[in-house]
């Protein structure tokens, strides 16, 4: 009854904030963005990440074990376990790290799978009035992506073998080389 009356009370009236939804973007490189936030684990992110993003965990190492193993128990009791900490660690991050951020701050967030850790976050920010955006596929296709570059990014250069056994010529001719393409010396 009370919530049929606030749903005709309300119905129409309550407009979200203007940047509300975070934004979906495929590449992490974007002009709209002014960082780029990784909400993986510490484990996670010390293996490998993308170069200049910062580490702002949802979850622990530890954390990430107790709600993934509870998972494969009860779905159900690991999401609501999963959303607690999550809420109380973006909470942390919002009074530690997002305070001293103005209104013109526009991360990108990503996590494993561009899911729902990545999702958390980014829906928190835009509540805050911040827009931001979050990495399609998150991490995992931006490294299929990388890898996908490496087969490629080879064929559009010209190699040349420069040899000799006089280390100091090779010296002379490799600065004047880089004087040459970067205009410099």
């Amino acid at each position: 009854m009370l919530l049929r009356t606030f749903s005709r009370c309300y119905h129409g009236r309550l407009k979200p904030l203007k940047s509300s939804t975070p934004k979906v973007v495929s590449s992490h490189i974007d002009e709209r963005v002014t960082e780029i936030i990784d909400v993986r684990t510490p484990n996670e992110y010390e293996d490998d990440c993308i170069p200049g993003s910062v580490n702002l965990p949802v979850l622990s190492n530890e954390e990430r074990v107790t709600v993934g193993t509870l998972y494969s128990r009860d779905k159900f009791a690991a999401r609501k376990l999963g959303a607690s900490l999550i809420c109380a660690n973006i909470s942390r991050h919002i009074e530690s790290y997002f305070q001293s951020k103005d209104e013109n701050y526009s991360p990108l967030v990503y996590c494993w799978r561009g899911g729902q850790r990545s999702h958390s976050v980014s829906l928190v920010l835009s509540q805050i009035g911040f827009k931001t955006f979050v990495l399609d596929g998150g991490y995992k296709e931006y490294r299929t992506r990388i890898r996908e570059s490496l087969n490629t990014t080879p064929d559009q250069f010209q190699y040349k073998v420069i040899s000799g056994t006089c280390i100091n010529l090779l010296f002379i001719f490799l600065t004047q080389l880089a004087s040459k393409i970067l205009g410099f010396l």
